[in-house]
């Protein structure tokens, strides 16, 4: 009897990835499109809560679109670029009750360029996501992998409410707001552009 993966395709890399899986599937494997009826659970940008009924009746996978544990949640290339970072990544892991901790499988990590905005390393970001799926569907259908715990000392946890905070810039305008002196600015590779109050 074949083995049912069910891959996340609520998003353009998810369904990429899935494609790419019924093509190139193992015998024994069939990819399915109900997810409560599945033996594998492969998520790929999947940004739902699975409860505890599901995910004991089942192996569950994420992929998740950042380094774990310093990046949990969303909005997490912005947060990369914000703190400095030299490196982004993707890890794979175990899906738990929790927001993205369960077990390690692998990491893969990529440079920041220095002139990377959050849309560029997003972009970056999807096409390492999908050769990272295809190096390690196999591993997840054979279950040939190791785990590791999250180290959760290092653990950070980003919400949509601290992205929506990080965009507001009100309190910042107003506290460098002062005629005729310097304006607020950022740069856009060399060009130094002013922002107005």
């Amino acid at each position: 009897m074949s083995k049912k993966v069910f891959i996340t395709d609520n998003k353009d890399i998810g369904l990429q990835c899935k494609q790419w899986a019924e093509k190139n599937l193992l015998d024994g494997y069939i990819i399915t499109d109900d997810m409560n009826d599945c033996d594998i659970f492969i998520s790929v940008l999947y940004d739902k809560i699975l409860d505890r009924d599901f995910l004991e009746s089942r192996k569950c996978y994420n992929f998740h679109p950042a380094i774990l544990p310093n990046y949990a949640g969303v909005g997490t290339m912005t947060w990369s670029i914000l703190n400095e970072e030299r490196h982004h990544g993707i890890t794979l892991h175990m899906i738990n009750e929790g927001i993205d901790t369960g077990d390690i499988i692998d990491i893969v990590k990529f440079d920041i360029d220095e002139q990377e905005t959050s849309y560029s390393l997003h972009k970056k970001t999807m096409n390492k996501i999908f050769d990272f799926f295809r190096e390690k569907f196999y591993t997840i259908l054979k279950k040939d992998y190791d785990t590791y715990k999250q180290d959760f000392s290092k653990r950070k946890v980003y919400t949509y409410k601290k992205l929506d905070e990080l965009l507001d810039l009100t309190k910042y305008m107003r506290a460098t707001y002062f005629p005729n002196k310097s304006k607020p600015y950022y740069r856009k590779g060399t060009k130094k552009i002013e922002v107005e109050y």
